[in-house]
């Protein structure tokens, strides 16, 4: 073996390192956007029923903590729909501390009977 087809070798084994490396990244990084996107989801959900059971006031709120954690927030938007006896809840849910400085959010948007205190 000349130290050419040494050399080529070992750059096709760098390569292909690098390539491995970089593909490890990225399925690590999807993995991660996945887990938070699907917690997001949960909690959104969760802040709708605690709406609709009575838990929370279905008024509008922004930026609330949730009791369990403080890097998660939410905010609520209620408004009359176009059906007398109708309202529309916004819920958006907001994790902000990514690495990258981005935002994880979730919003959830559901027609429900007009809770009281609600006119329309």
């Amino acid at each position: 073996m000349t130290l050419l087809e040494v050399m080529l070798a070992t750059a096709i084994l760098a390569m292909s390192m690098a390539a491995l490396g970089q593909l490890t990244f990225n399925g690590v990084d999807a993995a991660l956007r996945t887990k938070m996107e699907s917690e997001a989801a949960i909690r959104c959900r969760s802040v709708i029923n605690e709406i609709l059971s009575g838990s929370l006031t279905p008024t509008h709120q922004t930026e609330q903590h949730f009791r369990d954690t403080s890097d998660w927030t939410w905010s609520v938007s209620v408004r009359p729909d176009t059906i007398r006896t109708m309202t529309l809840m916004t819920v958006t849910v907001r994790h902000a501390s990514n690495p990258d400085g981005t935002f994880t959010i979730h919003r959830l948007v559901r027609p429900a009977l007009q809770p009281p205190g609600i006119q329309s």
